[in-house]
């Protein structure tokens, strides 16, 4: 590893004042898979992972995934409206 982020240094000299760690290389690839629109199962078998489960964080964490769906999604026509628990709820939360 030393040897390539040495070589990816001197290509791209930003990378000079970078720490690159291999955790690093393994959440960038997550990353470019997710947005290449590999499911998570392929992410996960890819980077090793024993579940795919372990590839959600991925998904929490992309922005354009999230934006891809929010343009599949057809807005409401209702107001937005505040959520008001009723008093059982409020009684619960307030004997924790």
């Amino acid at each position: 590893m030393a040897r390539n982020v040495a070589a990816a240094r001197q290509a791209c000299p930003s990378l000079k004042s970078e720490c690159v760690i291999a955790e690093g290389l393994r959440h960038t690839a997550a990353m470019e898979l997710l947005q290449d629109s590999v499911v998570g199962t392929g992410v996960a078998l890819g980077l090793g992972h024993a579940s795919v489960e372990t590839t959600y964080v991925y998904r929490h964490l992309d922005l354009k995934l999230k934006e891809a769906a929010l343009t599949k999604t057809t807005p409401t026509q209702a107001a937005p409206a505040r959520n008001r628990p009723d008093e059982e709820v409020l009684a619960f939360l307030n004997g924790l």
